[in-house]
């Protein structure tokens, strides 16, 4: 079992291959389980491939536990071999799920950025354009296995460290990522944005939410994925 298309699925895929070439394949099981989604890596419009930079495909993969038929497609589409879809993959659907907690009862707008590295500077910007805008509660909750930096403390919202800890909120700001999935799952929209979305461009996401929070979303507001 191993995380989707990440060094130690690249690892393991590895290993059953070496097993393949000294005993008889069909005794070879090799079990992926989703975490995070592959789909909406970039925002320019180029495909799932060429944002993932995959130099190397999973070969032995025989059982993939995917969220739903959608992720399923770009897993054979983009991660997998041609051969391994070929011999066949065994498909199983399900959906992470998580417990809220409604402790904070401070009346308002509660918003959840979902961090990673990568989008520090986006989701700051965002913030400081959400303030111009909105009178809100925000919350930051770290990527659990991508430590933040030190750029995110000190900023307008509170710091989620607990990996447990899955506040009660009104609406998510992330990129395309498992807790935004989970989230979904007890009826928590986001607004999902690209890993690599530019920070100049910060205002149409927070503009974007603050209309959807209003439940005024308009066709402006789109924020462009890839098809």
């Amino acid at each position: 079992m191993a995380e989707h298309f990440d060094r130690w699925s690249v690892l393991a895929d590895s290993a059953m291959q070496a097993r393949c070439n000294i005993e008889s394949a069909d005794s070879v099981a090799f079990t992926l389980i989703q975490h995070g989604s592959i789909e909406h890596v970039n925002w320019d419009g180029g495909s799932p491939e060429s944002a993932l930079h995959l130099s190397h495909r999973l070969r032995r993969v025989t059982h993939l536990h995917a969220y739903n038929q959608a992720q399923e497609k770009e897993f054979k589409r983009w991660v997998f071999t041609d051969a391994c879809v070929r011999r066949g993959v065994a498909v199983s659907y399900f959906k992470p799920g998580i417990v809220l907690d409604h402790r904070d009862v401070r009346p308002g707008t509660k918003i959840l950025f979902v961090g990673h590295p990568l989008c520090e500077p986006l989701h700051i910007a965002v913030l400081t354009h959400l303030r111009e805008q909105l009178d809100f509660i925000a919350y930051y909750k770290p990527h659990p296995l991508a430590p933040m930096t030190s750029r995110v403390v000190g900023q307008q919202w509170q710091l989620i460290d607990e990996p447990d800890h899955f506040p009660a909120v009104d609406m998510l700001i992330s990129y395309p990522s498992t807790l935004a999935v989970e989230y979904e799952t007890v009826g928590v929209r986001s607004l999902l944005h690209p890993l690599d979305f530019p920070v100049d461009k910060a205002r149409v996401l927070a503009t974007a939410l603050c209309h959807r929070l209003a439940g005024e979303e308009r066709s402006g507001d789109q924020i462009p994925f890839q098809s």
